[in-house]
């Protein structure tokens, strides 16, 4: 087809993979992806590390391979960088028993959240539809505010933004009031300069 711009790479003939989600890596927390495209695979459950050359546009292939066997049952419906720059996968974002596998470098993982403030834990039931309920424990009394992001880093919703009593809080979080389309999120807790973020996910 004339003007017609070929494929960067493609997987030629054979059992060609479902490719459902790719990102462009932009993070510090794993150098070794910089200016590289992640290509998660719906059949198998892989994830293809591809490398770009011709910097600084990077838009040419140099190389692909296997990075991680994500879930080996496949499933994997989209990927996405977080802004902690750790690498989120979904198997199964089309059913109500789906699952989000958080991928980080050695250390880099829940207990570099502590901190003398508060815990941030995982809103239950996730993924959820209609209502869910966030849970943080604060360690002392202390001014606090809870922020909800889209994807793209746009605040959508501010949960709490106020004095935090010491001891266990919830907030009820109704998809509904909050007009919330389906799709993944990052909710945000700050308090003293200390932050911890979680991703929650909000289906049909």
């Amino acid at each position: 087809t004339p003007g017609a711009i070929p494929p960067l790479e493609d997987w030629g003939p054979g059992n060609v993979p479902a490719l459902t989600g790719i990102l462009y890596y932009s993070g510090t927390v794993m150098p070794e992806f910089d200016n590289h495209l992640l290509v998660a695979d719906n059949d198998n459950g892989y994830i293809y590390d591809i490398t770009l050359g011709n910097a600084p546009a990077y838009d040419q292939f140099v190389s692909r391979v296997l990075w991680m066997d994500m879930t080996t049952s496949g499933g994997l419906t989209t990927i996405m960088q977080g802004t902690d720059g750790c690498i989120f996968a979904m198997k199964g974002g089309y059913t109500t028993a789906g699952t989000i596998m958080r991928v980080c470098p050695q250390g880099l993982g829940t207990e570099d959240f502590e901190n003398p403030f508060f815990s941030l834990q995982q809103n239950s039931p996730n993924p959820f539809s209609t209502t869910t309920v966030l849970t943080y424990n604060m360690k002392q009394s202390a001014h606090a505010s809870i922020l909800l992001y889209d994807i793209f880093g746009r605040q959508v919703a501010v949960l709490a933004d106020g004095p935090q009593a010491q001891g266990r809080n919830q907030i009820h979080i109704n998809a509904q009031e909050l007009n919330l389309s389906p799709g993944i999120y990052f909710c945000s807790m700050q308090c003293n300069n200390s932050t911890q973020s979680i991703c929650i996910s909000v289906i049909k």
